[in-house]
């Protein structure tokens, strides 16, 4: 379920695991199962946008997380 909320998960454990499995999938997906669909300089973008995207979901929680 975490995987598929644009906000935070619930507790950073939850976070951290659902940044985990994400990352992995993408890693996976443009370096393993596809590795000649996209240009070496586009998997790293695409990767490292993922990497930001969770780091910016991880900085909304953040609020929410101190409260409990």
């Amino acid at each position: 379920m975490d995987l598929m909320s644009v906000g935070p998960a619930s507790t950073p454990a939850r976070e951290v695991l659902s940044a985990i499995v994400q990352i992995g999938a993408v890693a996976l997906l443009v370096f393993v199962i596809f590795p000649d669909g996209l240009r070496e300089l586009w998997r790293w973008a695409l990767l490292g946008a993922t990497v930001v995207y969770f780091v910016f979901r991880a900085a909304a929680g953040l609020p929410k997380w101190r409260r409990r």
